[in-house]
């Protein structure tokens, strides 16, 4: 915060107020996508979501239930495919 008096006493405060406010970074490494950020931004446009190709073809938990039960139901065999594919959760 800046303190009364704490500047110039023709400046109007502005620079101060604007340099001492808060910012919102994003931490690209770990969006998931879940577009929350996106869904409740007061800020008109200030958030936009662009996909990146992962370069693996897509698949739903549906189909690798189907294609590969075991990794679905069992922790330690989710986690070797998870480092097999390359697919990082944080």
């Amino acid at each position: 915060m800046v303190q009364p008096h704490a500047y110039e006493i023709q400046a109007n405060g502005k620079e101060e107020a604007v340099s001492t406010r808060p910012s919102v970074h994003v931490r690209e490494v770990d969006c998931v996508g879940c577009r929350l950020c996106f869904n409740v931004c007061p800020v008109e446009d200030c958030i936009q979501m662009i996909e990146e190709p992962s370069g693996r073809a897509p698949i739903t938990w549906g189909q690798l239930s189907a294609s590969q039960r075991e990794v679905t139901e069992d922790w330690e065999k989710m986690k070797a495919y998870r480092a097999k594919m390359g697919i990082d959760i944080h």
